[in-house]
C-alpha cells in the first residue's frame, strides 16, 4: 500500500469539486500578524529587525510546514496535493487534502493555530474559520465553526478563474505539471457573494465587503470593476446591506 503525498494534475481537483467526496486546503503557515502570527509563540520576535524577524519566521513556516506534511505521510495512504496558496499578497504553502474528515480537518487547523480552511462537503463549499478573532483590518469578529465565503461547486457554472484582477486577491498553484496546471487559479465565488476593494488616497487594496470605515467612500467589486460606493451618503446603505449579507451565516 502506497502511503506518499504526492502532486496531481488540476483536473483531479476538479472532479473533487463536483464529487461528492470531502476536501480541505490546510496550510500550516502562520506568518507575521495579530490573529495567529509567530510572535504570540515567540514574543522575542517582536524586538528584532524586520529582515532578522522575517527570516526567523520564513524558517518556522517551512518547519510547521514539513511536520504537517510527515503527518499526512503517516495518516492517509491516498496522497494529499502540496501547492502554493496566496491571501491579500500573503504568499505561502498549503495542503489539498481529499477524503478528510471534518473533525480531522479542524484537528489539524487547531494544532497549527490556523484562522481558517477551505472545506468542501456535499452542503457547503468554501471557508471556515477555526480560529475565534478579530480581524484587525475589518475589524469584524470570527468564531470557530463560523462559514465565511462560499464557491461555486458545478463545473457548468465555472468553478475556477485565471482572471488576474482575482489572483491579486486569493490564489492556488500547483508546484508541478506542465505550463497549464501550473497555472495560479482561484475558486470562483457564489453570485450572492462579493469581493470588494477599498480606496484609501487613491490606493487600492483588497478587502471583504463587510468592512466599514470612517474615511472610505469608494467599494469596487475586484470581478466587475463597478464602483459600489462613490460618496460617503452611500454608506449607510452599503453596511445595512452587508449586515443582511451576514445575517445568512448566523
Amino acid at each position: 500500500m502506497k502511503n506518499t503525498l504526492q502532486e496531481s494534475s488540476l483536473s483531479r481537483i476538479l472532479q473533487h469539486i463536483e464529487s461528492n467526496r470531502t476536501f480541505a486546503v490546510i496550510s500550516a503557515f502562520r506568518g507575521y500578524n495579530p490573529m495567529n502570527g509567530w510572535q504570540l509563540d515567540y514574543p522575542e520576535l517582536i524586538d528584532l529587525e524586520e529582515d532578522e524577524r522575517d527570516k526567523i519566521i520564513k524558517e518556522l513556516d517551512e518547519d510547521a510546514h514539513e511536520e504537517l506534511k510527515i503527518e499526512l505521510r503517516k495518516i492517509y495512504n491516498f496522497g494529499a496535493i502540496e501547492q502554493g496558496s496566496g491571501y491579500e499578497k500573503v504568499d505561502e504553502k498549503s495542503f489539498f487534502i481529499p477524503n478528510i474528515s471534518y473533525d480531522r480537518a479542524f484537528y489539524f487547523a487547531n494544532k497549527y493555530k490556523q484562522q481558517s480552511i477551505l472545506w468542501k462537503d456535499n452542503n457547503f463549499f468554501g471557508i471556515i474559520y477555526t480560529l475565534n478573532f478579530i480581524d484587525s483590518e475589518t475589524g469584524i469578529e470570527h468564531k470557530e465553526h463560523e462559514k465565511g465565503i462560499e464557491f461555486e461547486r458545478q463545473i457548468k457554472d465555472g468553478v475556477i478563474t485565471f482572471n488576474p484582477e482575482v489572483l491579486k486577491y486569493a490564489y492556488s498553484q500547483l508546484f508541478r505539471g506542465n505550463t497549464n496546471q501550473k497555472k495560479k487559479f482561484a475558486f470562483n465565488i457564489k453570485e450572492n457573494y462579493c469581493i470588494f476593494e477599498k480606496c484609501i488616497y487613491d490606493r487600492w487594496t483588497t478587502m471583504a465587503k463587510a468592512q466599514i470605515k470612517d474615511g472610505l467612500n469608494k467599494y469596487k467589486n475586484i470581478f466587475t470593476n463597478e464602483v459600489i460606493v462613490d460618496s460617503k451618503d452611500d454608506k449607510e446603505n452599503l453596511k445595512e446591506s452587508n449586515n443582511n449579507w451576514r445575517k445568512q451565516f448566523k
